[in-house]
C-alpha cells in the first residue's frame, strides 16, 4: 500500500497495483502527466486508484484491465489514447471509471462489474 506521485509522464510495460496503492500526478491537480501502459495488462490486485491527468494504453492490440475478486480498481484519470483495438475488463472485481474519457477502443465487459460515474466515462463514440 502507499501513494506514488508521478513528477512527469511515465510509460510502463504492464502494471499490477496491490491493495491500497494510489498513483497521483504532481500537486494533486495534475493537468499534464500521462501514465502509459505500453504492452501488458493493467491489473488491480486489491482496492487501488490511478489518479493522474491521463491514463492510456499505447498499443493497437487488444488491451486488458483486470480486477480481482472483492477488489475495486478506480481510474480517475482521463482514459485517453487512440487504441483502435479492443479494451476488455476481466476479473470478478469492480472497475470504477470517473473521468471524462477519450479512448476510442471498443469496450467489453467479460467479467465483474464496471461502475460508471461520469456521463463521458465510456469514451468517445466511433464515427
Amino acid at each position: 500500500s502507499g501513494t506514488v506521485t508521478l513528477d512527469r509522464s511515465r510509460t510502463v510495460n504492464a502494471l499490477l497495483l496491490g491493495p491500497g496503492v494510489t498513483i497521483n500526478g504532481v500537486g494533486g491537480v495534475d493537468t499534464t502527466n500521462t501514465l502509459t501502459v505500453s504492452a501488458g495488462p493493467l491489473g488491480f490486485g486489491g482496492n487501488a486508484t490511478i489518479n493522474t491527468a491521463y491514463f492510456q494504453f499505447s498499443t493497437g492490440n487488444p488491451t486488458y484491465i483486470a480486477t480481482t475478486a472483492g477488489a475495486t480498481g478506480t481510474i480517475s484519470s482521463t482514459f485517453a489514447g487512440a487504441n483502435s483495438g479492443t479494451t476488455s475488463k476481466g476479473g470478478t472485481g469492480t472497475l470504477v471509471l470517473t473521468g471524462s474519457n477519450q479512448f476510442l477502443a471498443q469496450f467489453n465487459i467479460n467479467q465483474g462489474a464496471v461502475n460508471i460515474r461520469n456521463s463521458f466515462a465510456l469514451g468517445a463514440a466511433q464515427g
